[in-house]
């Protein structure tokens, strides 16, 4: 009989798991700095991004 190995698909999701976890900490860390920033600026600070993007689109 031939043993099954069972480490790779493990390592797989262990791996997904590591990168859904910094990519949601990624999208944390944004959302936290924008809130900071309006904030403390208001939505001056974002004024200039959100033109800047309508243009581009």
């Amino acid at each position: 009989m031939e043993s099954i190995d069972a480490s790779a698909a493990t390592t797989d999701a262990a791996s997904g798991r590591t990168g859904l976890r910094i990519a949601l900490a990624a999208a944390f860390c944004l959302i936290g700095a924008g809130a900071l920033l309006w904030w403390r600026e208001g939505d001056a600070v974002f004024a200039g991004l959100l033109t800047a993007l309508s243009l581009c689109f």
